[in-house]
């Protein structure tokens, strides 16, 4: 009788090339991965402490609405005539300070398009409201 010897069946996984396979997917997944970025305000705030007095002539009262409404020294204006009014504002007196008042139930979104308007219009000293309205 021939006794044969029974090969030997090897159960390991060849690991040898899963670091390379493991690299090629993080790099698909980095690169076919879109990046949300955000959108925000480039505001450039004062130091800490840096106030002082301001005269009354060099202010400029906005006020937005609930509904979105602009007034300017309390005259009902649109977005167009708005950014008309404070470039010749800032032509005529660079050092005017646009003192924004917003009411708590305006929609942010018009809050937003309110300073965009004003930058568009060259509008670099800026004063908000930070106290609800009664």
């Amino acid at each position: 009788m021939i006794l044969s010897r029974r090969k030997k069946i090897h159960t390991a996984i060849p690991s040898h090339s899963l670091a390379d396979i493991a690299f090629l997917l993080l790099i698909f997944f980095l690169v076919s991965t879109t990046f949300v970025t955000e959108r925000t305000l480039n505001l450039s705030l004062p130091a800490m402490g840096s106030s002082r007095p301001v005269p009354i002539e060099q202010i400029i009262r906005i006020e937005l609405d609930a509904q979105g409404a602009r007034r300017w020294l309390g005259l009902r204006l649109s977005r167009e005539e708005l950014v008309q009014r404070a470039a010749t504002a800032v032509r005529e007196t660079p050092e005017k300070i646009f003192y924004v008042m917003v009411s708590p139930r305006a929609a942010y979104s018009d809050y937003i398009r309110l300073l965009d308007d004003l930058r568009k219009a060259r509008v670099t000293r800026i004063a908000i409201h930070d106290q609800p309205q009664p």
